[in-house]
């Protein structure tokens, strides 16, 4: 039985995160593939990769990503309208 806060359930955990339909098609393959590269590279570098792995499938593919990026645009207009607004005459 593995510990709790095992990498490999940390891992495991990061997997389960993923959006349904890239987990069902993805997730054993990447299991398996932390369990045969873990002795070589170490558990970090594998972590580090589900992070950003899970990060962009939640974003980038399921559309959130325009939500991102129209906040980020409104912030930039609100900025802009400060500057003016406060600028010294």
């Amino acid at each position: 039985m593995s510990a709790p806060l095992s990498p490999k359930n940390v891992y495991a955990g990061l997997l389960r995160l993923h959006p349904p339909a890239f987990r069902s098609r993805f997730a054993a393959e990447m299991m398996l593939n932390f369990e045969e590269s873990r002795p070589a590279v170490g558990s970090c570098p594998l972590l580090v990769d589900a992070v950003r792995s899970l990060v962009r499938q939640w974003l980038l593919r399921s559309g959130s990503w325009k939500l991102v990026l129209a906040a980020a645009g409104a912030a930039l207009q609100l900025l802009s309208i400060a500057a003016l607004w406060f600028r010294a005459p």
